[in-house]
């Protein structure tokens, strides 16, 4: 896990950095706009997500190196399923996602692209040493209260 998330801070700033031009900016807006008109009392907000594929679509996989892009896209692959299991389990997310998302694509907007890789690559580490915490709840997890076979020990 440690290591794809290493992949991450090395791979998806870049990608950012190399979309520069490419970045659809109207789409990055139209998010911030209906983020500043939200009712912050209202709880219908994006969640982190929903942010992290506009993020994909919208700017890193605009990256003109197609096999950069692949390489992302097959590193996320198995960070997810690690994110939706453990969310699963009753391990909460991440509440302060969405907000560090929000200034990132304040900084994209601002086409402050070079600024806006730096935030990812530190985004990025904080966001390992999380799921890597998450991990290690689930491994001092009591047998009886995960409730899923494939995480019960095997009988000696």
């Amino acid at each position: 896990m440690r290591e794809r998330f290493q992949l991450r801070q090395l791979l998806e700033p870049e990608a950012l950095r190399l979309a520069g031009d490419r970045i659809d900016l109207d789409a990055i807006g139209r998010l911030l706009e209906q983020e500043r008109r939200r009712d912050p009392a209202a709880h219908s907000g994006p969640d982190w997500t929903q942010l992290d594929r506009v993020l994909m679509e919208s700017c890193i996989f605009q990256a003109p190196n197609a096999h950069l892009v692949d390489l992302i896209r097959q590193n996320q692959m198995p960070l997810a399923a690690a994110s939706r299991a453990l969310t699963k389990l009753g391990l909460p997310e991440d509440e302060i996602a969405v907000s560090e998302y929000l200034m990132l694509f304040d900084l994209i907007a601002g086409r402050a692209i070079d600024a806006a890789a730096t935030y990812w690559r530190n985004h990025l580490a904080a966001l390992a040493e999380k799921n890597l915490a998450r991990l290690k709840i689930v491994a001092v997890v009591k047998d009886a209260l995960i409730g899923v076979s494939y995480l019960t020990p095997l009988p000696n």
